[in-house]
């Protein structure tokens, strides 16, 4: 992954979706994160949540800690009024964000969490703030599972300058 980033604005957005406990392994969070996207996905076609059709679908996922435990939420974004009791409520807060993208397949997506997290971020003078989640990835129509030329949006949350 080259070094390249922009800094973007976000506005607050709701999504409703579930989450699942993560481990302190990145080889076992990649088992259970890809098997729970594919549970997610099961459960999202039976749910009354708003369906996504044709070509410009979003899903997220989010890393954050609760207490003491890591989870993980793939989610949907929402209308403000949309209430569901079978579901978890997450917002993505407002504010700005680092945003790098993944080219590649889901295998080497870790390789791109390797190179922000312990070579591009304690380098630059961006300070991180992650009190609300560590950082989330947008799936839009330009991810395709397992291919080369899939694109996946990672932004993380950021504070001042150092």
């Amino acid at each position: 992954m080259r070094n390249e980033y922009t800094i973007v604005s976000i506005e607050n957005k709701k999504l409703y979706g579930l989450s699942v406990a993560l481990t302190k392994s990145q080889n076992r969070n990649y088992a259970i994160i890809s098997n729970f996207w594919k549970e997610f996905n099961a459960k999202l076609r039976l749910s009354d949540l708003p369906k996504q059709t044709g070509g410009n679908w979003e899903k997220y996922g989010i890393t954050c800690k609760t207490d003491e435990e890591y989870r993980y939420f793939c989610g949907i974004p929402v209308d403000n009024e949309y209430t569901n009791p079978n579901f978890e409520e997450r917002t993505i807060t407002q504010g700005n964000h680092i945003l790098f993208k993944h080219k590649g397949t889901m295998f080497n997506l870790k390789d791109t969490f390797y190179s922000i997290y312990k070579d591009i971020i304690p380098t630059g003078k961006l300070v991180l703030n992650q009190s609300q989640y560590f950082h989330f990835e947008r799936y839009s129509y330009q991810f395709k599972w397992n291919n080369e030329n899939s694109i996946i949006e990672i932004y993380l949350p950021i504070g001042n300058s150092r």
